[in-house]
């Protein structure tokens, strides 16, 4: 891993997950040393900086810390973590279409991002 950052036993387990995940996908693809540094390179962003606060706006639930968000994104472990990535999805979609014509709303570009996110998680690990 390229970043490094202080993390808890459960942030570093569940991104260790994912990028194993990620490492088992390409590992028969030729050449795809590149592609699997770039998407672990993002994946570690992600980690270090997870979208708290575009979950707790679009679900309205309060996480108590990163590894609640990380363990949704990189390992989900319950229905209910699974069901968010639905929810999220779908209520950002209503978002999105409820201020399309505010461009002075700053969290539409936020949770465009996080939704990107969340769909390459889902190809890339979720599946």
């Amino acid at each position: 891993m390229s970043s490094t950052i202080n993390r808890t036993n459960t942030t570093t387990s569940v991104l260790n997950y994912a990028i194993k995940q990620i490492e088992q996908e390409y590992k028969d693809i030729p050449d795809s040393d590149n592609i699997v540094e770039k998407v672990i390179d993002r994946i570690i962003q992600a980690s270090n900086n997870p979208p708290i606060n575009d979950f707790e706006f679009i679900l309205n639930v309060k996480f108590e810390d990163i590894d609640d968000i990380n363990t949704i994104l990189f390992h989900p472990l319950t229905d209910k973590h699974y069901q968010y990535y639905a929810i999220f999805l779908n209520k950002a979609q209503q978002h999105e279409n409820n201020n399309i014509n505010n461009d002075n709303n700053k969290n539409n570009n936020s949770i465009s991002k996080t939704c990107s996110l969340l769909i390459t998680l889902i190809f890339l690990i979720h599946r």
